[in-house]
């Protein structure tokens, strides 16, 4: 099987860098501030601390100073105005799960940590990233690109597909399958821009989520083209789209593509101006303007 990876590119990983934009950083510290995000925070801090101290010996130099994940980007908040360090802060979360997933898989856990406190911290993140990602607006800010991409070959896919039976000409044979590598992370977020139903945990390492592209055809010999329809599943199981009134297994492509290029705005919540907009494929700040 060949394969072509001419196109590779970065924007099909949301995290770590590259961020679409600075103002995407804007943008989630913003979200990070909403209070239930922040209450939850507080109920889970001890448990960040804990963890963070289990792991000290297999941190290494300068570990405490990187940070990634959404929400999480480590930014001048962390000293207070005069200079001089707040109370010491636990790894980033991600970075916490990124840890203990993986000395939990070779058995080397720190013994003052369980199988319970890997879970809780997994699913922790999941429960994090879900609630900032499920923001259309951070969901297209960090996603858009790569969903875009999706949507435009599945409808290149059908565009060649009615050339070929309208035209008795040689064409170019389009490929049945498209296949894109990327992170775990990267499937969170296309399960948020899709608008798809959401796992209870982090997906495991070799997940994949699947898009079929379903053409309908009316009863019949006359094989006419009624409508297509697209179907996902992560790891074999059907998950629901919410683009339509009510779940569904399959949505419309033309549905796809218009919810796709929709826009979106986020206001404040004291003044009722304008902080965030999507539109035309690019975030804009507008409480700078």
């Amino acid at each position: 099987i060949e394969i072509d990876v001419r196109r590779t590119n970065s924007y099909l990983i949301p995290d770590p860098q590259p961020r679409q934009s600075p103002t995407q950083l804007v943008l989630e510290s913003h979200l990070a501030k909403r209070p239930h995000l922040v209450e939850k925070e507080k109920e889970l801090n001890e448990l960040a601390h804990k963890v963070t101290d289990a792991l000290q010996d297999h941190l290494g130099e300068g570990a405490m100073g990187v940070s990634f994940g959404i929400g999480e980007e480590k930014s001048q908040d962390d000293d207070d105005i005069d200079g001089t360090k707040k109370k010491k802060k636990p790894l980033a979360w991600a970075k916490l799960a990124e840890i203990l997933t993986c000395l939990h898989s070779r058995d080397l856990l720190p013994p003052t940590l369980s199988k319970e406190d890997v879970e809780q911290v997994n699913k922790h993140v999941a429960w994090r990233w879900f609630e900032n990602l499920s923001h259309p607006v951070l969901a297209k800010s960090a996603m858009w690109k790569f969903a875009n991409k999706m949507v435009e070959d599945m409808e290149h896919k059908v565009e060649c597909a009615k050339r070929e039976d309208e035209s008795s000409e040689e064409h170019i044979e389009e490929p049945l399958l498209c296949i894109y590598s990327a992170h775990d992370s990267t499937l969170i977020g296309l399960l948020c821009v899709l608008q798809l139903e959401q796992p209870e945990s982090w997906p495991e390492y070799g997940s994949y989520l699947k898009a079929e592209l379903i053409q309908e055809e009316k009863d019949g010999d006359s094989k006419e083209v009624l409508q297509h329809w697209v179907r996902f599943s992560l790891n074999g199981q059907v998950l629901r789209s919410t683009w339509t009134n009510e779940p569904a297994d399959m949505v419309p492509l033309s549905k796809l593509s218009e919810m796709i290029h929709s826009e979106h705005d986020i206001y404040c919540e004291h003044t009722g101006s304008k902080l965030f907009t999507w539109k035309n494929g690019a975030l804009v700040h507008t409480k700078s303007q």
